[in-house]
């Protein structure tokens, strides 16, 4: 004779336990992957910006026989760098410029 193994109705206490732990591991997941994928961001745009005033100097230094600028030429301005770079990338981390 072969028994049947009915499910009884309704939930156990320890499953909506288990539940209610793996949905509020689940939620903290989430939130943490999403402040790794905006970490992430930030830091390709400031590679990005970093690559965009490479070229600038490095243009600067073609065009002025390889003397690159001072420290103080590095900014935008008709007379500095800036002349170089289209559009003078902002620090994506809300510091400095």
């Amino acid at each position: 004779m072969m028994k049947r193994f009915v499910k009884k109705q309704g939930a156990s206490p320890h499953r909506a336990a288990d539940r209610d732990h793996h949905h509020r591991h689940s939620v903290g997941d989430r939130d943490s992957a999403l402040f790794e994928s905006a970490r992430q961001a930030k830091d390709a745009s400031m590679k990005e910006a970093t690559h965009t005033i490479q070229i600038g100097i490095q243009t600067w230094a073609t065009d002025k026989n390889d003397t690159y600028p001072s420290q103080t030429q590095v900014n935008v301005g008709a007379e500095n760098v800036g002349q170089y770079v289209d559009s003078w990338p902002q620090n994506p981390y809300g510091t400095g410029s």
